[in-house]
């Protein structure tokens, strides 16, 4: 989801253009990152996460869930819906 959160970004392009040419992780960039997943990522995961079925499982210690490609496009919906993020593709 923070991938996704990068690339539906409109900052994009800046970002690239700022952070895309050293191999080390800069600062600002770590940061940028920190913010996108507390301020957007977390509140989409959360959303679809709080749904009994994965409650059920969470309640049990089971997190596999968490890899799975169902869970992956209820959250892509939730995105959409809250932030109007699309499937990008690198």
């Amino acid at each position: 989801m923070l991938v996704q959160g990068i690339l539906n970004d409109d900052e994009l392009p800046r970002l690239l253009e700022q952070y895309g040419k050293e191999l080390s992780m800069e600062k600002d960039y770590k940061d940028y990152l920190r913010d996108l997943a507390s301020k957007k990522v977390r509140f989409i995961i959360g959303e679809v996460v709080d749904d009994e079925e994965y409650q059920n499982l969470l309640a049990g210690d089971k997190y596999s869930f968490l890899r799975t490609k169902a869970l992956y496009d209820r959250c892509m919906n939730a995105a959409y819906k809250r932030e109007k993020w699309t499937k990008r593709f690198l």
